[in-house]
C-alpha cells in the first residue's frame, strides 16, 4: 500500500510538473506572437481549416459516431478551427525563425535516439519503428518538433514570466 501511495504521488506530481510546463510553452508562444506580427495568407488557412475539418469528420465516421454528433461536433470545430491553424502557423513560421537566427538544430543522431525513445515506448525494435516512421514520411515532422522543443527549451531560459496561472 505504502508503495502504490508514493508511485500514485510520483505521478501526481509529474502531471503536476508537466501541466505547469505546458502553461509555460504556451506563455512564451503566445508572448512571440505577440511580439511579431505578421499577416497570413487567407486562402492557406483556409485550406489548412478545411482539411482538419475533413479529417475531423472522417475519423468519427470512422469511429462509428452518428450523424447528429458528426455535425455537432463539426459546428464546434468550425468556430475555432480557423484561429487554431493561423496560431499553429504563427507559431511555426516564428520557431522557425528562431531556430535560424539562434543557428537551432537537431542532428542525425538526436533523431535516431528519438525514433529509439519511440521503439522503447512501444515495445517495438528500432528497425521496426524506424520503418514505421519511414513508411509515414514522419521524420521531418519528427525534426521539427525536436527543433521547436529546443527553441523553448532556450526561450525558457532567456524569459521571465509573470502571473500566477
Amino acid at each position: 500500500v505504502e508503495e502504490f501511495r508514493e508511485e500514485m504521488q510520483e505521478r501526481v506530481e509529474q502531471e503536476a510538473e508537466s501541466e505547469a510546463s505546458a502553461k509555460t510553452d504556451e506563455k512564451i508562444r503566445d508572448a512571440v506572437i505577440a511580439a511579431a506580427p505578421f499577416e497570413l495568407p487567407e486562402d492557406i488557412i483556409k485550406e489548412e481549416t478545411t482539411r482538419r475539418i475533413d479529417r475531423l469528420q472522417a475519423q468519427m465516421r470512422m469511429q462509428g459516431a452518428n450523424e447528429e454528433e458528426v455535425e455537432k461536433r463539426i459546428a464546434e470545430a468550425s468556430n475555432s478551427a480557423g484561429d487554431e491553424v493561423e496560431r499553429d502557423y504563427r507559431t511555426a513560421f516564428l520557431m522557425d525563425a528562431i531556430a535560424k537566427a539562434e543557428k537551432i538544430f537537431v542532428t542525425e543522431t538526436e533523431v535516431e535516439e528519438r525514433i529509439s525513445q519511440m521503439a522503447s515506448a512501444y515495445g517495438r525494435s528500432y528497425e521496426e519503428m524506424e520503418q514505421y516512421v519511414e513508411q509515414r514520411e514522419m521524420a521531418g515532422s519528427i525534426r521539427a518538433g525536436m527543433r521547436e522543443e529546443k527553441v523553448m527549451e532556450m526561450l525558457k531560459k532567456k524569459v521571465k514570466i509573470s502571473g500566477a496561472d
